[in-house]
């Protein structure tokens, strides 16, 4: 992360938590920009802003989250796209060129039903056609050319998936209790009405 993407969270966490700030100092904000940059500087920003969205969204808090409580909803993210199988940008790049070196000269555009059983991050990035050119590509034209291209697409798009990985239980769990208040009214209702009433 740079200084600057700091700055943003901090201003972000400002807007929507003045209770947390509103004693602050210039130097006591300046310090703590310092240590939010020391303990981030490493991660990843657009990541790091997303963790912070999904709180300020999803919790309800009086007070500004603190470094621990991002850090424990990047992990918290990470695990769900772990159990969910999410590829590492690497894997999904290995991925994607074993995929072209198996395509067969013979017969390149018969290619639709292995394309299938690529991971669906690797689809949403190369189509059937995408990946017929890149098998025909020459191995340094790839690395050149696609390579970056490819890291930053499927950074953002693991990014979008495991912001929605993240969503999905809560979504599971609203469904679950709405189920179970249904069974319980249909549960009264038979109760009320003598027996098992149809």
């Amino acid at each position: 992360m740079t200084k600057e993407e700091i700055k943003e969270i901090l201003t972000l966490l400002q807007t929507y938590y003045p209770q947390s700030f509103k004693d602050q100092t210039e130097e006591s904000a300046n310090t703590l920009a310092n240590l939010w940059f020391k303990a981030m500087e490493y991660e990843e920003g657009n990541f790091v802003k997303k963790a912070v969205w999904e709180i300020i969204k999803n919790e309800r808090r009086q007070f500004a989250p603190n470094i621990a409580d991002v850090r424990y909803k990047m992990l918290e993210i990470e695990d769900i796209a772990a159990k969910r199988g999410l590829l590492t940008v690497d894997d999904a790049w290995a991925k994607a060129r074993a995929f072209w070196c198996s395509i067969g000269s013979d017969n390149p555009y018969d290619i639709e039903d292995d394309w299938k059983k690529l991971p669906l991050e690797i689809r949403k990035i190369y189509r059937t056609n995408d990946m017929v050119h890149w098998a025909l590509a020459n191995s340094s034209e790839i690395d050149r050319f696609e390579k970056p291209r490819f890291y930053q697409r499927y950074k953002e798009i693991a990014e979008e998936t495991k912001m929605n990985l993240l969503k999905a239980p809560s979504i599971t769990k609203l469904a679950i209790e709405t189920n179970n208040a249904i069974a319980m009214k249909n549960q009264d209702v038979k109760q009320i009405a003598g027996g098992d009433a149809k």
